[in-house]
């Protein structure tokens, strides 16, 4: 889709570059713009979404079997710690919601 109407300068993540050239699209083909972000954000708070995390599940990701890229590593160095920033997250993002999060004493492989 080269030639697109004002394209940013710099995109901030794929999903974000998908988003633009979708709406690029739709605009020029139906005159039709949509804030697929804001509509996700809101559809989002619709959604039955619960989270289940062992409170021994500590492991560093380092060494561990889930990511341990830079960009994963600011979320949390473990999954725990992931799980409860991702519900920190969303607490501030919608300040009247509150992630369910099940907690039970186990690790990720429920053997520790």
């Amino acid at each position: 889709l080269d030639g697109l109407e004002n394209p940013p300068a710099e995109p901030q993540s794929k999903a974000e570059e998908r988003l633009r050239v979708l709406n690029a699209y739709l605009r020029q083909t139906t005159n039709i713009e949509v804030d697929f972000r804001s509509l996700i954000v809101e559809r989002y708070q619709t959604k039955d979404v619960r989270v289940l995390i062992g409170t021994r599940d500590t492991t560093s990701c380092n060494v561990g079997a889930c990511s341990g890229s830079c960009a994963a590593m600011t979320t949390g160095s473990n999954r725990l710690q992931r799980a409860l920033n991702f519900r920190s997250y969303l607490e501030h993002l919608y300040p009247n919601y509150s992630l369910p999060i099940g907690l039970f004493d186990a690790g990720h492989d429920h053997r520790e």
